[in-house]
């Protein structure tokens, strides 16, 4: 019984759960609800995650590296300055946040879930990654579950066995319930394994020294989340929500595969990859880099052959025409993943080596070819809105495997 309980078993267990309620939740909205609100949720949602990572500006990363090398005492004083660190940002994007509804970009009645949302989502990111980098493995895993997964387990009942609840207010609530009760319980657990301090020292220089340290990754970051709210509003405006519905639907799910390989794989390996490469055990590293791309390969073709067995059950299941009569873009979303995968390769590579200008170059690009291709697809004949955005996107993806992968190629050689 021990065992079954472990702190490694329940960790693991947690994350799949977490995992597993976004799966449930979006399958969930496609039978109870319209496309065009599932549509409106997926813009929601990317758009929620676009500015979380707009306000925390990849600060986290310089962060967290300096808690690895702080000792316990110091804690707190970076926690906190950390959090100051994210003011400015605050107050510099917030006015791009309320321009959002201004433009009428999203509708001026969901406007104070947004912002609400934005705020509670990127502090329990925050603490989630704290929790983590403080070697408190399993709390940071309560954290994502509370805020990504437990409220879905207490809405969706809801949802089913009363019509009245089956709505956007419902869901936006329950995930802002859920966002608390993370922070919440993140606040108590610090609390009790961290040395708070009553004097507290606002270091300014350390501060501004992490907006640079940043900066790269941020561009690098940016440049990606960049595509993923792009897509959904370029089919907005292609097409409307219902389509937004049905492209959100097909691609959570395609994305759902891709998390679950990286959590269940890709977490394990590249730190070995990475450790070897800061040990210069070249041979080690080289070693762990083939059977990665083996793993990846077999991981893709499981992830395809998951997806097409499932999902005209699926499909079934939910049992509207709407996501019937476009079910053939899962192909190309298929296909996309499969590129995200085998990515994940020449990417690891890139950043044990600490080739970041070249990642974000590769980044940049990615979303230039993506922009470029909208454009291209939108004078083409023969093609329906969601056909063209599927498109762009696979081949979008397909570019970043073939242009990080030449990266690979041409920086492999010095470590051979």
């Amino acid at each position: 019984m021990a065992g079954l309980l472990s702190p490694r078993i329940l960790n693991l267990g947690l994350r799949t759960v977490s995992m597993a309620g976004r799966f449930v939740l979006i399958l969930s909205i496609a039978k109870l609800l319209s496309a065009e609100e599932l549509g409106l949720f997926g813009l929601l949602s990317t758009t929620i995650g676009f500015f979380v990572l707009l306000f925390g500006f990849d600060f986290y990363g310089y962060a967290n590296r300096e808690m690895l090398a702080a000792g316990h005492e110091n804690l707190f004083n970076i926690l906190i300055n950390q959090l100051y660190a994210y003011i400015p940002l605050y107050m510099v994007f917030m006015p791009f946040a309320i321009g959002v509804f201004w433009k009428e970009v999203l509708p001026w009645s969901y406007a104070g879930w947004f912002l609400t949302l934005v705020f509670i989502e990127h502090l329990s990111t925050e603490f989630n990654r704290a929790l983590n980098m403080m070697q408190h493995p399993l709390a940071a895993t309560v954290v994502l579950f509370l805020r990504s997964a437990s409220w879905v387990l207490f809405v969706l009942p809801l949802m089913y066995f009363e019509a009245q609840w089956r709505h956007l207010d419902i869901l936006l609530g329950g995930w802002l319930f859920g966002g608390v009760f993370s922070i919440l319980f993140a606040i108590w657990f610090l609390s009790k394994h961290m040395m708070v301090k009553k004097n507290f020292k606002l270091d300014t220089t350390w501060i501004l020294r992490g907006y640079k340290v940043g900066m790269i990754f941020f561009l690098g970051t940016l440049s990606l989340q960049a595509i993923t709210l792009l897509d959904k509003f370029w089919l907005k405006y292609l097409s409307g929500e219902a389509m937004v519905g049905v492209y959100t639907f097909y691609w959570t799910l395609v994305l759902g595969m891709t998390a679950f390989i990286h959590a269940g794989m890709i977490v394990f390996l590249s730190p070995k990859i990475v450790k070897a490469f800061q040990e210069k055990q070249f041979d080690d590293f080289n070693a762990l880099l083939s059977q990665f791309l083996k793993e990846l390969a077999v991981a893709s073709v499981f992830m395809v052959v998951v997806l097409f067995s499932i999902m005209p059950i699926v499909v079934g299941w939910v049992g509207k025409e709407i996501y019937t009569e476009h079910y053939h873009i899962l192909y190309l979303l298929g296909v996309t993943g499969v590129f995200i995968v085998l990515t994940n390769h020449p990417h690891t590579f890139l950043y044990a080596a600490r080739k970041d200008k070249y990642m974000l170059l590769a980044n940049i690009s990615a979303l230039l070819i993506f922009i470029s291709g909208m454009f291209v697809m939108k004078q083409m004949e023969g093609y329906t809105a969601i056909e063209q955005v599927t498109l762009v996107m696979m081949g979008t993806y397909g570019w970043m495997l073939g242009i990080k992968s030449l990266g690979y190629l041409y920086y492999r050689k010095e470590y051979l």
